[in-house]
C-alpha cells in the first residue's frame, strides 16, 4: 500500500532500506531527510555520531534527539539558561542548514583538538558567500569557552556545588556553611523517597526552567505528561517553586510518599493554580511512587535524554523479548514514533498491555502503517504474558504490578550471577547467590 513520502508527501511504496518505516519517492527526498533520519534508522550503515544527533535536534526542533554526550561536546552544558541555549541552537541551525556544514565536518573539527571547533565555526561564517545575519556570528565570537568541554564543565560543576549547598541551607533552614561531604553524611541513612525529594528540590530551585534529564524523576513529579519546553511544562515547574517556598521539606516528603502532593498544594493556598494542570498531570502527581502505572514510564521514554527508566517498568512493553542491543534500540525507536501519534490513547494502550493485545491495539490506529518485515518483528516482540505476570486476572493494583516486575528483574539478575559463579568456579559467590535465591523465594510476590 502506498504511503506519503516523508519529505514531500507524494504517494510511494518505496521505503528506507535500513528500517522500512520512512518512505521516500526519490533519492533526492531521501538525501534531504537523511541528515535527520539517520538517528532514527534501525540500520543506518555507520555509527551515529554526536554531530548527527546535534544536526537532527536543531533541524527537527526536537530536544529529545540531543544526547548528553552531544550536549557536552557541542557547547550546551555551559550555557547560562534557556535563552542562551536557544541562541546556540539557532547558530548551529544556521551553520548546518544555511551555510551547509555537514555533521561529519563538525565531528572532524571537534576531534581535531582544543580550539579547532570554535575556530572552524568562525571561519565558516566568514567564508560563506551566502547572506547570513550577523547576530549569531557576533555571539559566537564572544563565547569560545563553550566549545571546550573542560572549560564548560568546570564552571558548571562549581555552580552545581554552590547550588547544592544553597538548597541544603534552604531545606534545613540554616545559614551555616556546609561541605558536600557533610551533606552526603547527613543523607546516607535517608529513605529513598526522601533522597528523591532532595534531588527534586535541587532541580527545581536551581534551574531557570525544568530540564527532566532523569526519566523516573519526570514520571514521579508529573513532567512526563508534557512535551519538554511547553507552557504546561514551565507552569508545573513554577508551581513546584511556589509550593516548596511555602511548605517545609518534611511536609513535602510526607506528601510525596503518600500521594498527597495535590492536597499539600491546596493546603498551601495553591488550589486554583493546581486546578489549571491537565487532568492526566494531576492524576500522576496524586499517586504515590509505586502506584504510578507503568505506561507513564513508557511515555517518558521518548522525551528524556537519559537512555532508559528502570528496566522493570519496560518489561510489559516488549523489551523483555528483545534478543540483543540492536533490537532494544529498534523497539525504542518504534515506541518513540508511536508516542508522537496524536491518536494514541495511553489509557487504551495500558489496557491493551495488561491484556496482551499491544500489537492489536497499535494496528487499529489510523496512522499505523508498516512493512511485512516490521510486522513480523512487532508480532514477536509484543507476544507477552502480561495478564499473568502482572496479576491482572487477580485484580492486582499498580503497586502489586510494580512489585512483581521488580521481582522478575531481581530473579533475572540472580540467574546471571549464578551462571557467572558456575562458569568461573567461584564457590564463595555461588554460596552467596544460593542464599540470596532462597531468601527471595520466601519473599516473592508471585
Amino acid at each position: 500500500m502506498a504511503r506519503g513520502c516523508s519529505v514531500c508527501g507524494t504517494p510511494t511504496s518505496k521505503t528506507c532500506t535500513g528500517c522500512s518505516r520512512a518512505t521516500y519517492c526519490s533519492k533526492e527526498c531521501q538525501s534531504e531527510d537523511w541528515v535527520c533520519h539517520i538517528v532514527e534508522c534501525d540500520k543506518p550503515g555507520r555509527k551515529v555520531t554526536s554531530a548527527d544527533r546535534l544536526a537532527a535536534r536543531v533541524l527537527r526542533g526536537d530536544s529529545r534527539l540531543l544526547t548528553y554526550d552531544a550536549a557536552v561536546k557541542f557547547g550546551f552544558v555551559g550555557t547560562e539558561g534557556p535563552e542562551e541555549e536557544e541562541i546556540l541552537i539557532g547558530m548551529y541551525a544556521e551553520v548546518i542548514r544555511d551555510i551547509g556544514v555537514k555533521p561529519s565536518a563538525l565531528t572532524k573539527w571537534r576531534e581535531a583538538g582544543p580550539g579547532v571547533l570554535h575556530a572552524e565555526l568562525m571561519a565558516a561564517y566568514r567564508e560563506t558567500p551566502k547572506k547570513i545575519s550577523g547576530a549569531n556570528f557576533n555571539w559566537l565570537s564572544t563565547h569560545a569557552h563553550l566549545f571546550e568541554p573542560k572549560n564548560a564543565l568546570e564552571p558548571m560543576r562549581e555552580r552545581q556545588e554552590f547550588r547544592q549547598k544553597e538548597v541544603w541551607k534552604f531545606i534545613t533552614r540554616s545559614s551555616e556553611e556546609v561541605s558536600l561531604k557533610d551533606i552526603e553524611n547527613e543523607m546516607k541513612d535517608w529513605p529513598a523517597d526522601k533522597v528523591i525529594c532532595h534531588q527534586h528540590y535541587i532541580r527545581t530551585c536551581t534551574a531557570p526552567s525544568p530540564y527532566p534529564s532523569v526519566a523516573d524523576w519526570a514520571v514521579l513529579f508529573g513532567f512526563c505528561v508534557f512535551k519538554e519546553g511547553t507552557q504546561d511544562h514551565y507552569f508545573l515547574h513554577h508551581l513546584y517553586l511556589r509550593l516548596i517556598s511555602r511548605c517545609t521539606f518534611d511536609q513535602f516528603c510526607a506528601a510525596f510518599s503518600s500521594g498527597g502532593l495535590l492536597d499539600l498544594m491546596d493546603s498551601m493556598g495553591l488550589e486554583s493554580a493546581r486546578r489549571e494542570l491537565p487532568t492526566d498531570c494531576q492524576t500522576v502527581i496524586s499517586l504515590s511512587p509505586l502506584h504510578i502505572p507503568t505506561i507513564w514510564h513508557l511515555q517518558s521514554l521518548g522525551d528524556i535524554h537519559n537512555p532508559f527508566p528502570q528496566p522493570a517498568v519496560l518489561i510489559p512493553y516488549g523489551f523483555a523479548n528483545c534478543r540483543d542491543a540492536d533490537e532494544v534500540a529498534r523497539l525504542r525507536r518504534f515506541w518513540m514514533s508511536v508516542l508522537k501519534d496524536p491518536n494514541l490513547s495511553l489509557e487504551q494502550l495500558q489496557t491493551a498491555t495488561e491484556n496482551d493485545r499491544i500489537y492489536e491495539y497499535l494496528a487499529s490506529m489510523p496512522n499505523f502503517q508498516t512493512t511485512k518485515a516490521e510486522k513480523r518483528f512487532l508480532r514477536r516482540i509484543f507476544t507477552t504474558n502480561n495478564y499473568t505476570i502482572l496479576g491482572i486476572k487477580y485484580g492486582s493494583s499498580h503497586r502489586a504490578q510494580r512489585q512483581r516486575l521488580n521481582a522478575i528483574v531481581e530473579f533475572i539478575m540472580i540467574q546471571c550471577m549464578a551462571r557467572i559463579a558456575i562458569v568461573s568456579g567461584n564457590s564463595v559467590m555461588l554460596n552467596r547467590v544460593s542464599a540470596l535465591w532462597s531468601r527471595r523465594l520466601t519473599e516473592t510476590v508471585f
